[in-house]
């Protein structure tokens, strides 16, 4: 608490929220800087949050609040350590974060698919959409439906082949088959999935900007970073200032990378002005992943398909693998 307070002082800007039991023990903290504030004012598209392991003396989780900055790599929003995993305190957390970053909801929120996570989610978050983690759902299927596995060692392809599905008709049809298939009719944590399938099927996604982002991926990677420094003896305020100085890295390297573009001239790999116009716009690593599909577009052939009146339906498909 004397680490947030001196913090408070040299800068007041800091920002820190505090929930103290009766006894003036801390239950939850969330901490943002300024910085992290001026990244959420143009990275605000998607925040991933998620809580992965409890990290330090008093057994709180640690769950850093993230997105991804204009060279694709991630940028921090803020910091959580809660002490029960309950949904009025995520509510509570949420809702400190959201005043820190200006009350300001936008994008999309990723998170992992836990009852207390969502619930949270749904109660504050409501100008946003929430996305489910689709990695963490994959990685549920060896858990929940062990039992199907062991009889279908095919059901989780079939299940991934399905997930990918490009239209929401093939989706259904695809899930439809699958339940038929392995006779699943009565399966609840199936069902359930289904409940809330406009949160992580691809066919569902399709048109909702989330910045290539569809699993909380970016938190495992920032979250292994943390480990290397952290143990269970850790105490908090090590654990704030540990924080504070992979942000100062963070910043650090966004400074460098944005000196490199300015500095750095991008090669066009084609003719086209659309080409040209991205590359005064774009970063070089935001460039090079549209550089990529402009490339691919060469290859690609339309075939029309429907028309009627000012809307026309074509089907496009890759010349060299006659793949939609």
């Amino acid at each position: 608490m004397q680490w947030l307070y001196k913090m408070k002082e040299s800068n007041q800007s800091f920002f820190y929220r505090l929930k103290l039991d009766e006894d003036g023990h801390i239950l939850n903290i969330l901490w943002a800087d300024v910085t992290w504030k001026v990244s959420y004012q143009c990275f605000s598209d998607v925040v991933i949050f998620e809580t992965t392991y409890k990290t330090n003396t008093f057994s709180m989780s640690f769950a850093p609040i993230l997105g991804v900055n204009h060279h694709f790599n991630t940028t921090l929003f803020g910091f959580a350590l809660i002490f029960d995993e309950k949904i009025e305190s995520f509510v509570l957390v949420f809702e400190n974060w959201l005043e820190a970053m200006g009350r300001q909801q936008r994008g999309v929120i990723l998170t992992d698919q836990d009852h207390a996570i969502s619930a949270a989610a749904r109660q504050v978050f409501d100008k946003s959409e929430h996305h489910y983690c689709k990695w963490h759902i994959l990685l549920k299927v060896k858990e929940k439906q062990c039992h199907v596995l062991r009889m279908h060692s095919s059901f989780s392809d079939t299940l991934r082949s399905c997930i990918a599905s490009p239209t929401i008709e093939e989706f259904e049809l695809e899930w439809k088959l699958i339940i038929e298939k392995y006779e699943l009719d009565s399966n609840e944590w199936l069902n359930k999935l289904y409940g809330c399938r406009m949160q992580w099927a691809d066919a569902y996604l399709i048109g909702r900007f989330t910045a290539g982002m569809t699993s909380t991926q970016r938190s495992e990677g920032m979250n292994k970073h943390f480990k290397t420094y952290l143990t269970s003896k850790t105490s908090l305020h090590t654990l704030m200032e540990i924080c504070a100085k992979v942000q100062n890295k963070k910043v650090r390297k966004e400074k460098k990378n944005d000196l490199k573009d300015i500095q750095s001239t991008l090669i066009l790999r084609t003719t086209s002005l659309f080409e040209s116009q991205a590359s005064k716009i774009y970063t070089q690593k935001i460039f090079k992943i549209f550089a990529e599909e402009v490339a691919n577009c060469m290859n690609l052939m339309s075939e029309l398909v429907d028309e009627n009146g000012q809307l026309a339906s074509f089907e496009v498909a890759d010349m060299g693998t006659r793949s939609r």
